[in-house]
């Protein structure tokens, strides 16, 4: 896939993003972001806090539920809670209330939606087929690992990104079509009437998505060794004007 057509999916996501909430936007923006009442300042804030408080309360209810009209109302909140990635850095753009806060909790959100997303598949699967999806509960914990190192190294450089008064590189290509990739993993797997085919399609949507991890962590380890090898230089020359 290349960079080009990876720019133009990103662009047409945040063009549709953007478009949804264009009627919170033009009626509550303000010049002076100053200007905020506390709610209006912290909406995006909202969402993706509430991303990380249902995730984990979603995935129970589409293990437990024993009706599909209960299913579906659950499934319906999970699609809705994917779609909340989108909204959120649309109205913290569109409203100018970009915030350090939302920097940092973005990122730990999706990885809570995707992991207890994908962990509620194993006892939904073995409910209902009746023996452990082995091939699926390994690639999800290995896909869970990765997304633990990604956060991690991601959390380094934003952190020395700080300490070098510049701003942090936002989520690179590849982790964009990873989470696309794993949103559509625990989807379709929550989603297909048939377990079976549910079951071989999230597995393989969830291995999909492991190189793109794996390509995520590279990019924001090579952004963590040139912040590094700059806070070098810039403590050398610190040393030679000392």
């Amino acid at each position: 896939m290349s960079n080009s057509t990876i720019e133009k999916a990103n662009l047409a996501s945040r063009a549709f993003f953007k478009k949804l909430v264009s009627p919170v936007v033009s009626r509550y923006r303000q010049e002076d972001p100053d200007k905020y009442p506390w709610l209006e300042r912290n909406l995006a804030n909202i969402v993706t806090f509430g991303r990380i408080a249902s995730s984990g309360i979603i995935a129970r209810g589409l293990v437990t539920a024993r009706d599909t009209p209960t299913r579906q109302l659950y499934f319906a909140a999970a699609c809705l809670n994917v779609a909340s990635d989108g909204i959120d850095g649309e109205l913290a753009r569109g409203l100018g209330t970009v915030s350090k806060t939302g920097k940092i909790f973005d990122p730990i959100a999706d990885k809570i939606l995707f992991t207890t997303m994908a962990l509620g598949l194993v006892p939904y699967f073995r409910r209902v087929d009746g023996k452990m999806p082995i091939v699926l509960s390994t690639t999800a914990l290995i896909s869970i690992g990765l997304e633990a190192k990604v956060l991690v190294t991601g959390a380094r450089v934003g952190i020395l990104s700080q300490k070098l008064s510049q701003q942090p590189p936002g989520a690179n290509a590849y982790g964009k079509i990873k989470f696309a990739t794993q949103c559509s993993a625990v989807l379709l797997g929550w989603g297909i009437p048939n377990p079976k085919i549910a079951q071989i399609t999230a597995t393989s949507l969830i291995v999909a998505a492991i190189p793109f991890s794996v390509l995520s962590e590279m990019g924001h380890s090579e952004n963590l060794a040139m912040l590094k090898e700059k806070q070098r230089l810039n403590e050398t020359l610190s040393a030679l004007s000392a």
